[in-house]
């Protein structure tokens, strides 16, 4: 089961798109983080013009007092150049923190997803691994069932021929011989079905099969403490985590809002070359700026009032989030408990079944019991079997399921107790009035 895990730990798309969110939301924390550093712009421009112009002119013709009139065209050619580099540092600007923090939570949310994510894909593979180990199981009992039903048309036909035996016990044994070929070849359609459901878990759509091995079930639930099950959960579900993250970006993004109402002060030195292409001409510039929103038509309180609904409401969601935990740990453990108790039971039953089988089958040879005798043990001893394999993996099944419902990946190794995930305090104003 472990192999299987790693398999799609290493394979699985859903896992790798959540790793790249991971990333994207890591880049988002260093485009909040790039204000508290200097902007350096350099620019360059030039530009060439030609402005013609017509003018009249009076040439002298040699004759006295006497000027040909006449016109002829000037072209005025401009160039210019400029190079500026400015350099800009924001000295205060109070809305710079809070907007790194509600980036900075983004982020946690994602790697609390990425964490949601891959115990989900864990839990499947490792359902689809014991779903994919009981058909295969089912499909061995099978085959036991057709070469034993095999074996005992041969008997009734040899009873038959010598006299021993009806003839109806002949037609009864090929009826229960095609029933069990039936019962395998659907069996085996279920393993196949199983076999590409595993694989597409794991990450890799192809029909490779493997040998599972098998799954020994150890700890009993009666030693476990639920209570502790259930802080631990109330601690570490991702889940939670991504619910309190993105509600201390909504926080945070609040803080910012309010933050925006506060002067600004950034500073600018600027330093340019100009004028024609050669000399240009040096200037320089130094300077700060402060900027103070004094009244924004009531923008900000009605954005800060709109995320405190958001906030309030991402609270709700985590508070019913807690009560789905707590229904999910207490259900999962008692079908774990409920599974592991069975399995006692179902291995007493199979044992009785398949004894009161052999029992059956040496009283029909002998010629003391009847056909139907027979055939009740021994669909008595299958059933027995399908039951048995049946409530191991019910075991198995309920004991993925809590763990994940806790969050963790063995039951055996509990981390030591923590905190539980909590909503954070959310600021009230005079609007924010309860529905």
């Amino acid at each position: 089961m472990e192999d299987a895990v790693k398999i799609a730990l290493g394979h699985h798309p859903s896992i790798a798109s959540a790793g790249y969110q991971v990333q994207a939301a890591e880049a988002g924390v260093g485009s909040a983080e790039s204000g508290y550093y200097p902007q350096l712009n350099l620019s360059g421009s030039f530009n060439h013009s030609e402005n013609q112009r017509t003018v009249a002119i009076n040439t002298p013709t040699g004759v006295a007092v006497t000027n040909l009139q006449g016109s002829a065209s000037q072209v005025n050619v401009t160039n210019s150049a400029s190079i500026q580099a400015n350099l800009n540092q924001v000295l205060l600007d109070p809305t710079l923190g809070p907007r790194v923090e509600s980036a900075t939570q983004g982020y946690r949310a994602s790697e609390f997803e990425l964490d949601r994510t891959r115990q989900d894909v864990v839990a499947e593979v490792r359902r689809q691994f014991v779903a994919t180990r009981n058909n295969q199981e089912l499909v061995r009992i099978a085959i036991r069932q057709v070469e034993t039903d095999q074996a005992h048309l041969r008997e009734a036909q040899s009873f038959y021929e010598v006299g021993t035996r009806a003839r109806i016990d002949v037609l009864r044994a090929e009826a229960q011989l095609a029933q069990s070929e039936l019962t395998l070849e659907r069996a085996k359609n279920r393993l196949d079905v199983s076999w590409v459901t595993l694989n597409v878990a794991m990450g890799l759509p192809q029909s490779t099969r493997y040998h599972l091995a098998e799954q020994t079930y150890k700890l009993n639930p009666a030693i476990v403490d639920r209570q502790r099950l259930l802080e631990t959960a109330l601690a570490l579900r991702p889940e939670l985590q991504t619910q309190q993250a993105r509600l201390r970006a909504t926080l945070a993004n609040l803080e910012a809002t309010f933050a925006d109402r506060l002067p600004r002060l950034s500073a600018n030195m600027g330093y340019n070359l100009s004028g024609s292409p050669s000399p240009l001409d040096p200037g320089w510039s130094v300077g700060v700026n402060l900027s103070w929103a004094l009244f924004d038509g009531f923008l900000t309180r009605y954005q800060a009032l709109e995320q405190i609904k958001t906030a309030q409401s991402q609270a709700e969601e985590l508070r019913q989030s807690q009560n789905t935990v707590y229904q999910e740990v207490q259900s999962n453990y008692l079908d774990w408990s409920t599974a592991y108790r069975s399995i006692s039971r179902a291995e007493v039953n199979e044992q009785a079944a398949k004894e009161a089988f052999v029992i059956a089958q040496e009283r029909y040879r002998v010629g003391v019991g009847s056909y139907l005798e027979f055939l009740d043990a021994e669909l008595a001893w299958r059933t027995a079997q399908v039951e048995l394999v049946q409530a191991q993996t019910d075991y198995h099944t309920a004991r993925i399921n809590l763990e994940r419902a806790i969050g963790v990946a063995n039951l055996e190794e509990l981390p030591p107790p923590l905190p539980p995930v909590e909503a954070d305090e959310i600021p009230f104003t005079e609007e924010d009035q309860a529905p």
